[in-house]
C-alpha cells in the first residue's frame, strides 16, 4: 500500500520565451560571471567583453570560473570559437551546461598538459566531461575539478593522451547539442571540419539548465562568435526538500484553469520543470510524494 504527501505552490508567470529553428547570434552583455572561492585556491576570474559584446576574455589564473547565460533551457545547439591567447600555463578551458546551480551541472574541459599536484593528484592532458552533483557548493573543493571522480564529481567521458591537449594561440570551434537525456560535443580545429574529439553521452541527471564558458587555473582564454539554434526555456521549475533532503520519489503536477493537466516525475535532486505554461493565467503546482 502506498500513501502520499502533498504540497501546493502557486504563482503567476511574468515571462515566456521560446527560440526555435534558426541560429541566433549571442550578445554576451547579459551574461553573469561566477567564480568559486575554494580553500587553497586562486583569485576570482576577470571576464572582459569586446567586439560589440560578441567576445569575452577571462584574463586571470583563477579558481573554477564561469560566464553564464542566465537562461534555464533545453533542446538547443550551441556553436562558437575559443582559444588561449598566451603561452603561459597549461590548464583547463571549456564550457558548462545543464547548469542548475553552483553545485549541479555538467562540465566539458580540456587540458593542454598533464600535471601532478601533491594534494590533488594528477590532472591529465586531454578532454573530459564531468558531472558535478553535490548537496551544496560548500561540499566542493579543488579536487572535484582537478582530478575528479569523487563523491561530488563523476567523469562521464574522457580522451587522454600525448598530443591531445590544446595549443597556444590556436582557435578551436565548439559544437554542443543538448537535449533531455542526451548530449553531443564536437571540437574542431578552427575554420576546418577536422574533428579533434566527438562524444555523445546519455545521462538524464540535468535535462536543462544554463550554458556558460568555463576555465580553471588558466588565464587569457577567449570565447567568441557564439550562436544558438533552438532552445526551450523552462518557465516553471523548482526543487523540493523534506527535512533538508530532496524528495526523490514522486511527481509534480501543474494546474491551470482551462489548460491541459501536466505531470512530470521528480528527479534525483527533487527537482521538476514545466516548459509549456499559459503566461496569462495563475497556476498551481502540486508535489505528490510516493511513500513506500
Amino acid at each position: 500500500m502506498k500513501s502520499y504527501y502533498f504540497l501546493i505552490l502557486t504563482g503567476f508567470l511574468t515571462l515566456i520565451s521560446f527560440e526555435q529553428g534558426f541560429a541566433k547570434n549571442i550578445d554576451l552583455s547579459s551574461w553573469s560571471e561566477y567564480t568559486y572561492d575554494l580553500s587553497g585556491g586562486q583569485p576570482p576570474g576577470k571576464w572582459i567583453l569586446s567586439n560589440n559584446n560578441s567576445t569575452v576574455v577571462q584574463r586571470v589564473n583563477a579558481d573554477p570560473s564561469f560566464y553564464l547565460n542566465n537562461v534555464n533551457q533545453t533542446s538547443y545547439t550551441m556553436d562558437g570559437s575559443f582559444q588561449v591567447k598566451t603561452t603561459s600555463d597549461n590548464d583547463f578551458i571549456g564550457f558548462v551546461f545543464g547548469y542548475r546551480n553552483d553545485h549541479q551541472f555538467y562540465i566539458f574541459d580540456w587540458r593542454q598538459g598533464t600535471e601532478g599536484d601533491s594534494t590533488y593528484g594528477n590532472a591529465k592532458e586531454g578532454f573530459r566531461i564531468i558531472k558535478i552533483n553535490a548537496n551544496s557548493s560548500k561540499d566542493l573543493d579543488l579536487y572535484d575539478f582537478w582530478n575528479s571522480n569523487t563523491d561530488n564529481s563523476t567523469i562521464l567521458a574522457s580522451s587522454y593522451g600525448d598530443n591531445k591537449g590544446w595549443d597556444d594561440k590556436t582557435i578551436y570551434d565548439f559544437h554542443l547539442e543538448f537535449f533531455p537525456g542526451k548530449f553531443t560535443i564536437v571540437v574542431y580545429l578552427g575554420g576546418t571540419k577536422k574533428e579533434l574529439w566527438k562524444i555523445t553521452v546519455n545521462d538524464n541527471s540535468f535535462d536543462s539548465g544554463q550554458f556558460g564558458f568555463y576555465n580553471f587555473s588558466q588565464e587569457q582564454v577567449e570565447y567568441s562568435g557564439f550562436e544558438q539554434t533552438g532552445g526551450i526555456e523552462a518557465l516553471v521549475s523548482g526543487c523540493i526538500e523534506l527535512k533538508g533532503e530532496p524528495i526523490k520519489k514522486g511527481k509534480a503536477m501543474l494546474m491551470q484553469s482551462g489548460e491541459i493537466f501536466q505531470s512530470v516525475p521528480l528527479d534525483d535532486n527533487g527537482c521538476y520543470q514545466f516548459f509549456h505554461v499559459n503566461e496569462e493565467k495563475p497556476f498551481g503546482v502540486m508535489i505528490r510524494r510516493t511513500m513506500e
